[in-house]
């Protein structure tokens, strides 16, 4: 998120975390199509996997940690390139989801202001 100098903050951390998960998205027939993958990338927020599956920006997802077997609504927020592997999609919950993976995140320092000198 962009502040008025033009630095940006995050609302959390990132941390390379390898989870298993699955990833279950609506199909074309209104079934559920499931795929296994794993986090590359997680925070409070959601995290970054590969997917095989051909999703699209702003697509709702439901997303299940395999250690911890919460589950949590999300939506595809970034599409990387395709890759040999599958494609790098980012994805945020639809809401924070601190326990989602079962790890503390370090907080996000906030930009501190410049001291002004006192001497003239």
């Amino acid at each position: 998120m962009p502040t008025r100098d033009g630095t940006v903050t995050r609302r959390s951390s990132r941390v390379t975390l390898r989870v298993p998960m699955k990833v279950y998205e609506r199909g074309k027939d209104q079934r559920f199509v499931v795929e296994d993958a794993y986090s590359l990338k997680v925070s409070l927020w959601g995290g970054l996997a590969t997917l095989n599956s051909a999703v699209n920006v702003g697509q709702k997802l439901v997303v299940v940690n395999q250690t911890t077997w919460e589950t949590k609504e999300a939506r595809v927020v970034y599409l990387g390139p395709l890759q040999q592997e599958g494609r790098l999609v980012g994805f945020e919950f639809l809401k924070s989801s601190p326990d989602f993976w079962g790890i503390g995140f370090p907080s996000v320092a906030s930009p501190r202001p410049l001291a002004r000198s006192t001497h003239n």
